[in-house]
């Protein structure tokens, strides 16, 4: 399926959150590597010291291919450790903002 979704303009994204406390925030554990089919698809290192780092959603879309697709994460536990956080692969759509205004009113 990932030819008709790179056609459909859909991307896979990783995203990982905190699942402790009161608000679910996108943070990376210290330091991340996630490989995906043997390449390496993000390298998350440790925050620089006294520097906040800046954890966005990362795009796997590019190592994927047609059939079975090996993704694996390899993690150091930090301040907060490593079972403290949930990793999820996601499917998302480009939409237009009229197209997603259209949606929303729809509900």
């Amino acid at each position: 399926e990932i030819r008709r979704w790179k056609r459909d303009r859909r991307e896979v994204f990783v995203r990982c959150v905190r699942v402790t406390g009161e608000a679910a925030v996108h943070e990376w554990p210290e330091k991340i590597v996630v490989h995906a089919n043997e390449e390496t698809a993000v390298d998350v290192p440790p925050p620089q010291r006294g520097h906040k780092r800046q954890d966005h959603p990362a795009r796997l879309t590019i190592l994927l291919r047609p059939g079975t697709n090996c993704i694996f994460f390899d993690t150091a536990a930090g301040a907060v450790p490593a079972d403290q956080f949930a990793v999820v692969v996601v499917l998302t759509s480009t939409l237009t903002v009229q197209s997603f205004v259209v949606d929303v009113l729809s509900r």
